[in-house]
């Protein structure tokens, strides 16, 4: 529209501006994942949205015996926005203890606390390590298959202190709290 400015004169415009709208396609290989945009399911691979709004978006493809596939995306207007997944194979791991609230650690990277269940890992060998506090380590190394999943149930072994006690001169009493407990050398497992 047109304004023709007066000299000491107040123009009011009124202008309603609208939100550009754009397309987005997402596709993965293999087809038939489910697609979250921002956590809220939209449909599954092949898909094709149009008039989306314009802005930043979490695309997650979700398929089962597959690694989840994330990718933050500027959607922009007037164009045709792509997603391209191609979707790695995958299985899963469940790990428990007694006593729980375990630390894990897979692949020195991911850190956990047992129980954990269905953690999603890439096929091939993966490092586990399981640790609390006055429990001994455990250490494994699992192989993951497609679409396989892997459990792992330990019971944690506490691990008991060694009581050495010395002295010179030999045979004096020792005490633990109140309570005589022997004389030296005085050995214990406690």
């Amino acid at each position: 529209a047109d304004v023709n400015i007066i000299k000491n004169e107040l123009i009011k415009i009124d202008v309603k501006l609208e939100k550009k709208k754009a397309r987005i396609k997402i596709n993965s290989t293999p087809v038939e994942a489910e697609v979250y945009i921002n956590d809220e399911y939209k449909g599954n691979t092949p898909l094709s949205l149009s008039n989306f709004s314009v802005g930043q978006y979490s695309i997650k493809i979700k398929l089962k015996g597959y690694m989840d596939y994330n990718e933050d995306v500027k959607i922009l207007p007037d164009i045709e926005n792509k997603v391209d997944a191609q979707l790695l194979p995958a299985g899963y791991v469940n790990i428990r203890t007694e006593p729980d609230e375990a630390d894990i650690t897979i692949d020195n990277k991911i850190s956990l606390k047992t129980p954990a269940e269905n953690i999603q890992l890439g096929l091939g060998k993966h490092m586990i390590k399981i640790e609390k506090k006055d429990y001994e380590i455990i250490e494994k190394t699992i192989t993951i298959n497609q679409n396989q999943t892997v459990n792992i149930n330990e019971n944690l072994v506490y691990i008991y202190g060694k009581l050495d006690v010395q002295s010179t001169p030999f045979n004096a009493e020792v005490y633990l709290g109140d309570n005589k407990v022997g004389v030296t050398p005085y050995q214990d497992i406690m």
